[in-house]
């Protein structure tokens, strides 16, 4: 039999206290005899029941003196020797020393359970970070962590041999009483310790769980945090909704009796085990209702919800609606084979028989030091100085001399010097405010003198007036001259006083003066020590103290890496996350650094040629070769060659990206390879291939793009225009400045400007050096945003590295190294607005000393910024105005005002004009606006037409010359229906006929009986667009008056709440039409069915990971498994519109009309088919008026769902479900 002592620094109510009582029950069903000893915080509620022996009251505590210790681990020592005990376990978090002492003392074995990350974090100090760290992980005989996420981080300090896991673990009964559906309560219980940490995430749920529908929330548990949130349910109307049940030992049970559970930890196991659905509900919010994925998830972290994002009340809505039976039995299982209790103390059990005793540490003739009374008692013993001397004799003795051990020793000895030099520095800011306060009062006494002496100046004045009185009255009444002679030399005498006294005053001013002199210099020296103390700080940064910062920011980027590898799972798959995986580990072993996992498809090919590559046609014809600086995945992705390369893949084109320039590491200070793999992207440095090479593997409907006018470059000018091929070259900089480097050669560049067959300025200024060198047909092309990334209209989740705390928040990405960026603009705005949090992304500058409200974030990836621009107040493009600057269009500013946030900007040419954006002539002035800014919603429209003429999509089109180039032209009859939509039909027809006139036979608007005049807006607004009346309000009929009038080869319908950014959405269906004879239609919008449901309701693309893209869509172009497809972006040839009924009028006003045109399509034999095209924008409910949540609404959908199933009651196989 084995004896086994638990210590714990508290035992009350908690999952520390279910944890231990599952211990303690399961070891002494194997036999064991447990003890059980804790500090001062003792309840005995969840007390395990056949534990020998309970000690309360020892005196655990980083605030214990050395006679306390000394009395904490003498008392384990007497019960170790009491009751022969074979094992001490301790608990976190300060039981841990005296715990290891006393077993060290005694010789038997210690273990330690590591409860969380919160294990780890550095709350004590420096003293104890050390005998954790550095003494008692690295020697403890068992080290249990409760997750491979606690496993992980223990991983520095221990070794695996020593490292067991052990989660919670709960019993999985084989025969549980299954309760009547009848006598379940429909409500959910929560179960949770009410502390501040959790409070937040249970009151998420309790607002989350009203607003899904469900009928009340039983609370289970106590804590500090009660009261608060007692009083937050009663202010949100909920105190109905929420029973406060109080404490309970019986959770199990208890949750039987309940439709579903939601917690954390060993409440989600609990509730798994009494068969009910779980509501993983986290710190910070709820993460989602359990199914197999969010288990495995959560598994990881101890079912914490760490690194898990918090879904919103209508995420959360659904997930209740799609919870199954046969997804509780799976989890289940899954459950009871990982986490049943029995098994994992069996295995602890294990553990502890196989131990074998390390050798003696330091803590033994640590101990015996203390025992001598030597130790000073004013000081808390973890928290001393002398204790830390002490020690360090010890480790650097002879005896117990280990490098490691030093190197610990060293580490922490400089947060013990740190942490007294914060204290000095706290001592001497709060010593400069009372000096501060002393010149305050100063200059209170000298205006109270000054007062003082400009009243004596008054009186003097009157005294003058009062002796001039008298001398005339001496000149009237000679008869009175003695006695005012009298009166005079009185007046003397007293002016002669006040005279001394104004003397006096004067005097003390002086004095006064000097003073303030000397303290101004006294707090002039203070700033100065308080300066070389902070940069004695930062110096310090440098060492090891500065490595393990840097590999405390690593850690902390875990949860990013978590997040985008689910991402990329979802996109990809899984057979795609391990490829990608795979990858960066392989660069990882090579030495090269990389911040991201590519998010994108991973081509399956392993062959690096050209050929390889082309594993299926590109949809569009005319691929896209790029000449660049640097690599596609440089600078976060975000550099205009890469945003083009970007939107031709999306738009369905093949794409040779060659860079001269390797990708230079901050992190490294070297330059490393680029290892991009991403489906119809062929990626090389251009040492890496030749011009022949490319040449032949495209068409002669390609195109050439150089950005970098480099001599490595020329060769693939000089045989493309042999060939015929169209060139374009760009000029995104002023290379003639700083920025051409070395490597510029001016004759080189004319040689680009002269040759290439087109030529592009990116700055108004860059065209005029075009056309000043004769290229009058220089075409100007600024840069532009990538609306797929940039959404307004998309919500994303809060970064965890924003600060908190400030009324606003400004941001800038980009590069932040170079002349043109203006830091005094910064500092300026920064110093006149402490309440703006004042954000900066890029690489991190060295050397730089900043205002406090100045937070450098470092790099990110094009795809996290929008994130920061959401919960962001306004932008920001602090470049100094100059030769540089002048020729720059910003690529920032597009992205910032595709987000929908103003702009503060310095006086830069390009930007002058854009909506939105406030322009600052002087750093002054850039502080001033940036108090200025808001967000106008009523200029909403405005900036959707300045996001509609600078897509990177259209600057693509420009690029290529589609529309010289399609050979669609002038075959598409466009029909688009009206109902009270004047207020946007305009910017419809505005971004239509800008981007895809070439393709346009005809546009034909519908009026639907309308009431706004919206058809005589376009009649007058628009000549060329035809207008056609419909009596009634009618999609259906609205759309068969369209296609009457209609004389083009393919119709497409839209709808009027959309607009167009990119002419690719018409190449891209029309060729897919052209291309796939089996395809009768293709569309922007589909949708599926759900069997399980009655409604007729399923999944729609916009719900869909990557919009619905999967991996079969984006190698062959769309996807033919849909149920059905919405007619805004809908292309059909006219010809098989004609083969069908038309829209059934039956419909109308609307619903379920696109989905009946869709299964007569499907019934002629044909494919219909999704695509995401490429330039289509939308803004959902505005073309009938039909508003999902009226009365009128839900009779309607429920009238035509009813006709839409008899009517195609024999064609089950039109019902397509959602295949993910």
């Amino acid at each position: 039999m084995k004896r086994i002592l638990i210590s714990s620094e508290s035992f009350t109510i908690g999952g520390l206290e279910t944890h231990i009582r599952s211990e303690s029950a399961s070891l002494i069903n194997f036999g064991c005899e447990i003890h059980l000893a804790v500090g001062e915080l003792f309840d005995d509620l969840l007390l395990p029941p056949n534990i020998a022996s309970v000690t309360k009251g020892l005196e655990f505590g980083v605030h214990i003196t050395s006679e306390q210790l000394i009395s904490s681990v003498e008392r384990l020592r007497e019960i170790i020797r009491e009751k022969n005990i074979d094992f001490l376990h301790a608990h976190p978090f300060t039981s841990l020393i005296p715990s290891f002492i006393a077993a060290e003392l005694e010789g038997i074995p210690f273990g330690l359970t590591l409860h969380g990350p919160a294990s780890f974090a550095s709350y004590y100090g420096p003293v104890y970070d050390l005998l954790l760290k550095s003494i008692i992980l690295p020697r403890a005989d068992l080290i249990v962590a409760v997750s491979k996420e606690v496993e992980k981080i223990a991983a520095p300090y221990v070794t695996e041999r020593r490292v067991s896991i052990i989660p919670n673990g709960v019993s999985f009964p084989k025969d549980t009483i299954e309760i009547h559906s009848d006598n379940i309560d429909p409500r959910w219980i929560l179960v949770s310790r009410l502390d501040a940490m959790k409070s937040v995430g249970v009151a998420d749920f309790v607002y989350k769980a009203k607003e899904a529908g469900i009928p009340g929330v039983v609370l289970v548990g106590d804590g500090p945090a009660k009261k608060d949130l007692v009083e937050k349910i009663s202010q949100n109307g909920l105190v109905e909704f929420v029973e406060f049940y109080g404490v309970s030992d019986d959770v199990h049970n208890l949750m039987q009796k309940f439709t579903g559970v939601a917690g954390m930890g060993r409440v989600v196991l609990e509730g798994i085990s009494a068969k009910r659905p779980v509501a993983l509900v986290g710190y910070d919010g709820v993460k989602g209702i359990l199914d197999q994925l969010i288990f495995d998830l959560a598994a990881e972290t101890n079912f914490s919800g760490r690194g898990l994002k918090t879904i919103d009340s209508e995420s959360f809505r659904k997930q209740l609606g799609c919870v199954s039976n046969s997804e509780e039995s799976q989890i289940y299982k899954l459950a009871m084979e990982s986490f049943e209790e029995t098994m994992l103390w069996e295995k602890f059990l294990k553990g502890v028989h196989k131990i074998d005793k390390d050798k003696v540490t330091l803590l033994a003739d640590f101990y015996q030091l203390i025992l001598k009374n030597n130790f000073s008692e004013s000081t808390p013993i973890f928290q001393s100085v002398e204790t830390f001397d002490r020690l360090g004799d010890l480790v650097f003795s002879p005896r117990h001399y280990d490098q490691r051990l030093a190197m610990g020793f060293s580490h922490f000895k400089q947060r013990l010097q740190d942490t007294k030099l914060n204290g000095m520095v706290a001592e001497l800011t709060e010593e400069t405010k009372k000096i501060n306060h002393l010149l305050m009062e100063s200059d209170l006494k000298e205006s109270e003198f000054l007062g003082r002496f400009v009243e004596q100046e008054n009186k003097l004045a009157k005294l003058g007036i009062l002796e001039r009185e008298q001398g005339c009255e001496i000149a009237e009444l000679k008869i009175l001259e003695a006695e005012q002679g009298k009166k005079i030399i009185e007046l003397e005498r007293l002016e002669s006083e006040l005279e001394k006294k104004i003397t006096t005053l004067t005097e003390k001013i002086k004095e006064t003066d000097i003073k303030l002199h000397e303290a101004a210099l006294y707090r002039e020296d203070k700033e100065i020590y308080i300066a070389s103390l902070i940069m004695k700080l930062q110096e310090q940064d440098q060492g090891i103290y500065g490595f393990m910062a840097r590999v405390i920011v690593r850690l902390k980027r875990t949860p990013i890496y978590f997040s985008k590898s689910i991402a990329l799972i979802r996109s990809a798959g899984l057979l795609g996350f391990i490829k990608a995986l795979d990858s960066k580990v392989k660069r990882r072993n090579l030495g090269i650094t990389t911040n991201y996992i590519q998010p994108s498809v991973v081509d399956n090919s392993s062959d690096s040629s050209v050929e390889a590559q082309n594993i299926s046609l590109p949809l569009l014809n005319g691929e896209l070769v790029i000449i660049t600086g640097v690599p596609f995945d440089d600078v976060g992705g975000g550099q205009r060659a890469a945003q083009l390369a970007r939107c031709a893949l999306k738009a369905g084109r093949q794409v040779y990206y060659i860079y001269i320039y390797k990708k230079f590491d901050f992190e490294t200070n070297q330059y490393v390879d680029s290892d991009v793999k991403i489906h119809g992207l062929y990626h090389r440095h251009i040492d890496a291939t030749s011009p022949l090479e490319i040449l032949r593997s495209i068409s002669s409907q390609a195109t050439l793009l150089v950005e970098l006018p480099h001599s490595a470059a020329m060769p693939y000018l000089d045989l493309f225009n042999s060939r015929g091929i169209r060139s374009v070259f760009e000029l995104i900089d002023d290379w003639e400045t700083s920025l051409g480097g070395d490597w510029f050669d001016l004759s080189v560049y004319h040689q680009f400007v002269a040759n290439a067959k087109c030529v592009v300025g990116t700055a108004k200024l860059l065209q005029k050096r075009l056309q000043d060198l004769g290229r009058s047909d220089a075409l100007y092309l600024p840069n532009a945003a990538n609306e797929y990334i940039f959404d307004k209209y998309k919500s994303y989740s809060r970064p965890i590295d924003l600060p908190t705390g400030y009324r606003l928040s400004a941001l800038y990405f980009g590069s932040l190294y170079g002349e043109w960026f203006a830091w005094d603009y910064i500092q300026e705005a920064a110093l006149r607005n402490p309440d703006i949090a004042f954000l900066l992304i890029g690489d991190r500058p060295t050397g730089k000393v900043l205002p406090n409200n100045v937070y450098l974030l470092g790099p990110k990836l094009i795809d996290e910024l929008p994130g920061y621009l959401a919960h962001t107040d306004f932008g920001l493009l602090p470049f100094s105005p100059g030769k540089i600057s002048d020729a720059v269009s910003p690529i920032k500013i597009f992205e910032y005002l595709f987000a929908g946030r103003p702009v503060v900007s310095t006086a830069l040419p390009e930007v002058l004009g854009y909506p939105g954006v406030l322009v600052a002539e002087s750093p002054e002035d850039f502080a001033y606006l940036c108090n200025q800014t808001k967000v106008d919603d009523s200029k909403s429209l405005e900036n959707d037409r300045f996001i509609s003429n600078n897509s990177w999509f259209s600057r693509l089109d420009s690029i290529i010359g589609i529309q010289g180039l399609t050979e669609f032209s002038g075959q598409v009859s466009v029909i688009v229906l009206i109902h009270n939509n004047r207020g946007i039909i305009g910017r419809f027809l505005e971004s239509l006929l800008l981007h895809c006139s070439a393709y346009i036979k005809e546009v034909i608007v519908v009026d639907n009986a309308s009431a706004d005049g919206g058809a005589e807006y376009v009649e007058e607004s628009f000549p060329s667009v035809q207008v056609i009346r419909n009596p009634m309000n009618g999609c259906a009929s609205g759309r068969n008056l369209g296609v009457s009038s209609a004389t083009g080869k393919y119709l497409a319908f839209f709808d009027s709440d959309q607009w167009i950014t990119s002419s690719s959405c018409f190449e891209e269906a029309l060729s897919i039409l052209k291309r796939d004879a089996n395809v009768g239609a293709v569309g922007w919008a589909a949708g599926w069915f759900d069997s399980s449901r009655s409604d007729l309701g399923g999944m729609i693309t916009d719900y869909c990971p990557n919009r619905a893209m999967n991996d079969f869509a984006i190698r062959i172009g769309y996807r033919p498994d849909i149920g059905y497809l919405g007619t805004g972006g809908f292309f059909m040839p006219k010809v098989v519109f004609n083969a069908t009924d038309g829209f059934d009028v039956a419909y109308d006003p609307t619903c379920f009309e696109d989905t009946d045109i869709s299964f007569q399509i499907k019934k002629l034999g044909f494919d219909v088919c999704y695509r995401d095209l490429t330039g289509i924008r939308h803004q959902p409910h505005q073309t009938t008026g039909a508003h999902s949540n009226s009365e009128y609404y839900t009779k309607l959908f429920n009238r035509n769902s009813d006709y839409f199933k008899k009517k195609w009651i024999n064609h089950p196989e039109f019902f397509q479900n959602y295949p993910g």
